[in-house]
């Protein structure tokens, strides 16, 4: 069996609570974990270039965005308080 590793980009566009942060961490270490965490047969790693598009209006350019499996968004949330 080949085992492959995927290419992935994280666009961030939010930030967690401060509580999910504090026990979790950001963002880009909570998605390593949990992709760490279910790699399925056949998939031996995977690397993903980490965006901040909230705060530095950062994206992938188009080269990186040829080599990449998949793209990742974090999702946006206002909450009031």
């Amino acid at each position: 069996m080949t085992t492959t590793t995927a290419h992935l980009a994280l666009l961030v566009c939010d930030v967690p609570v401060p509580e999910v942060v504090k026990d979790y961490g950001e963002y880009p270490i909570i998605f390593d974990r949990l992709f760490r965490a279910s790699l399925p047969d056949g998939l031996s790693d995977f690397t993903f270039h980490s965006y901040d598009v909230r705060s530095a209006k950062e994206y992938p350019p188009k080269d990186v965005l040829d080599t990449c499996d998949g793209i990742v968004i974090t999702g946006s949330c206002n909450v009031l308080r």
